[in-house]
């Protein structure tokens, strides 16, 4: 039985593959962290820049494609907000999942080179973190393809 005070990653003997290959993944957490993060930047200037000039994008799409005056207005209100709560969404989904894992990369990195125990678990609750993140958008994904197949048939 363990001690109260002893933690179970001190019964973990980690040599040094696996701490090779702990930072190696932390290695490559980072870099797909930080792509996420740039995406998310990048999606949140886009908005912010298709936000602002709405009204002279929705006039010129009219023009080359003869929208109605009915989806002018919704694009022009509702649809203007409908489309800032999607790309929102869509911002804090991918900066979640950038953060989570570049400080994943961070904390294996640590470990690796200090083996502190709480650097260990920090980088598995980080990584836990992310793929929870992972699975529910994944689910939610997959029930809305669902959905939307059952209702086109």
């Amino acid at each position: 039985m363990i001690d109260s005070n002893e933690s179970i990653l001190q019964l973990v003997n980690i040599d040094s593959s696996g701490r090779n290959l702990l930072e190696s993944s932390g290695k490559w957490a980072k870099f797909i962290g930080i792509t996420y993060l740039t995406m998310a930047g990048l999606l949140l200037v886009i908005t912010v820049l298709l936000f602002a000039n709405l009204d002279l994008i929705a006039n010129a799409f009219m023009n080359v494609n003869g929208m109605s005056q009915a989806s002018l207005d919704f694009m022009m209100g509702a649809g203007k907000w409908l489309f800032v709560l999607v790309t929102l969404l869509s911002f804090c989904v991918m900066f979640l999942n950038g953060y989570f894992l570049v400080k994943f990369g961070i904390s294996s990195k640590n470990y690796s080179h200090t083996y502190n125990e709480s650097a260990l678990s920090n980088s598995f609750i980080f990584l836990s973190r992310y793929l929870i993140l992972t699975t529910v958008l994944s689910v939610v994904s997959t029930v809305s393809s669902v959905l939307a197949f059952l209702y086109f048939i």
